[in-house]
């Protein structure tokens, strides 16, 4: 279940049975987007990405009990305020450890951990005092595009990704662009793409709307820190109707978390 970038091609599933692929970058301690995703769809399969191995370990024997779905890997679990609410099957969620950034090929990067009243909020850019957190170590992670990742995992004729979701802290821009040919073919966007003066040398979120919207997505909702988008022209290609839309975005968007 959790995988380092030179073990991903030992990862299996039937690919023909594959309806619905999500993309979970940054799961931090709980991954919640995770867990609503296979609650709500039996067929999901959900390629996730963490780069923290402090947030690994949170998640292999769960978080404190919270109101919202989370996951416990050591079980296979899905839970909801302690309670086990469902199993996860067999090669239904991967977790993959490292960080995501719109590089070429695998690399390594400085990873700046931040303290424990968040650890969620580490970063490969170094934090600001306006974070109001700490960074207790910075450490050597591996990196690699999310290109690179769907690619070995042999998803290339994939023609749908229900819904990619990143919090980067400062590397949306850059971790959606890292999708290079898969970047249209995904249906929905979730992106902090605005994360103010927290972080030296953030992605622009003037940059980021700019870039998105030449590539015909269409915002639908902005909190101010994060971005919903639809592809359009994805979502007249598989024929979704209006009523089809507005409950994925309901369901799969604002009902994550």
């Amino acid at each position: 279940m959790i995988y380092k970038l030179d073990e991903l091609s030992s990862f299996t599933c039937d690919k023909s049975a594959i309806s619905n692929v999500y993309i979970d970058v940054g799961t931090a301690i709980d991954a919640p987007h995770s867990a609503k995703w296979m609650l709500e769809d039996k067929n999901a399969l959900v390629v996730a990405v963490e780069p923290n191995p402090a947030c690994i370990e949170t998640l292999k024997v769960g978080r404190p009990p919270t109101n919202f779905h989370y996951l416990r890997l050591n079980d296979s679990k899905i839970l909801l305020e302690g309670n086990e609410i469902q199993t996860i099957k067999e090669n239904q969620f991967l977790l993959i450890n490292c960080a995501i950034d719109d590089v070429v090929e695998k690399t390594t990067a400085s990873f700046y951990c931040t303290d424990e009243r968040n650890i969620g909020c580490s970063s490969l850019l170094e934090p600001t005092p306006d974070l109001g957190l700490d960074f207790e170590k910075r450490e050597d992670v591996e990196v690699t595009s999310l290109e690179y990742i769907l690619d070995s995992l042999g998803l290339q004729d994939l023609v749908e990704i229900r819904f990619v979701k990143t919090d980067t802290q400062g590397k949306d821009f850059d971790a959606v662009r890292s999708l290079g040919k898969y970047l249209t073919r995904t249906l929905f966007f979730k992106c902090e793409y605005n994360v103010r003066n927290q972080y030296h040398a953030p992605n622009l979120a003037n940059d980021f709307i700019k870039f998105m919207e030449e590539k015909k997505f269409s915002i639908l909702f902005d909190s101010g820190y994060d971005l919903y988008m639809l592809n359009h022209p994805l979502a007249l290609k598989l024929q979704l109707t209006q009523r089809q839309t507005q409950y994925f975005f309901d369901t799969f968007c604002l009902g994550s978390i």
